[in-house]
């Protein structure tokens, strides 16, 4: 079910952040199907003039992850991914349950300089 709650203007991405952007939400939502415990999970795109902000989270267990071999790669690779196009990625636990990973990609590899502050941009929450 996807939900909108407030109208936006989305932005064009070049091709290698718009890659970035889907692989990022691809993982992020796997690891809730494997390590949350829940069947949903909250999506939010979040453009600016320079920047788009993703952000996944749950309500589910946030819980030490033991690594099974071959596996515990999401986030390094997630952090890599945003890292090639001069992004940032930050996963933690929240306080009130559950998990949040949130990358800050530039719309145009290198036009970018600053990393974003503050959210207090248009949203959407899928």
């Amino acid at each position: 079910m996807i939900r909108d709650n407030v109208a936006m203007l989305v932005q064009s991405l070049a091709p290698a952040v718009d890659l970035v952007a889907y692989r990022i939400v691809q993982e992020a939502l796997t690891n809730v199907r494997k390590h949350a415990g829940v069947g949903h999970a909250r999506l939010c795109l979040c453009y600016r003039p320079r920047w788009l902000t993703i952000t996944v989270e749950d309500d589910g267990r946030a819980r030490a992850h033991t690594s099974r071999a071959g596996s515990g790669h999401g986030l390094i690779g997630m952090r890599e991914r945003a890292a090639s196009v001069g992004g940032k990625l930050q996963a933690a636990a929240r306080r009130e349950g559950g998990f949040t990973v949130t990358a800050d990609l530039p719309l145009r590899p290198g036009a970018a300089l600053v990393a974003p502050v503050g959210r207090d941009v248009e949203e959407r929450w899928v």
